[in-house]
């Protein structure tokens, strides 16, 4: 009886074991799936940003750019837009309060 029982929890200790394995493997690879499928929509809303925004830029109208901002923007998603020689010209109010290059007024 008692090798049973011994037999019996070694074989649930050990299935536990296997599956706890697999769960854990199966969320290492959703969460890299995960980080993959956000990268690719974030290249993806880049290029259409760009291009929105650079024939407005090329014609230096910040007021055409903060337009299509309001537009791409959201709440939780802040988005700058900075010229070619890394000035900022436009930027969504939130991006704003968190931006680390906001000179002190």
């Amino acid at each position: 009886m008692k090798f049973t029982i011994r037999l019996v929890g070694a074989i649930w200790l050990s299935v536990l074991i296997v599956i706890g394995g697999f769960a854990l493997l199966q969320i290492r690879q959703e969460r890299e799936r995960l980080v993959d499928d956000l990268k690719r929509r974030a290249v993806l809303v880049g290029e259409g940003l760009k291009e929105a925004v650079e024939p407005q830029v090329a014609r230096g109208s910040t007021v055409g750019v903060e337009r299509i901002l309001k537009k791409f923007g959201k709440p939780t998603r802040g988005i700058a837009v900075y010229d070619r020689f890394a000035a900022l010209m436009v930027a969504t109010p939130t991006s704003r309060r968190s931006s680390p290059r906001r000179s002190p007024r």
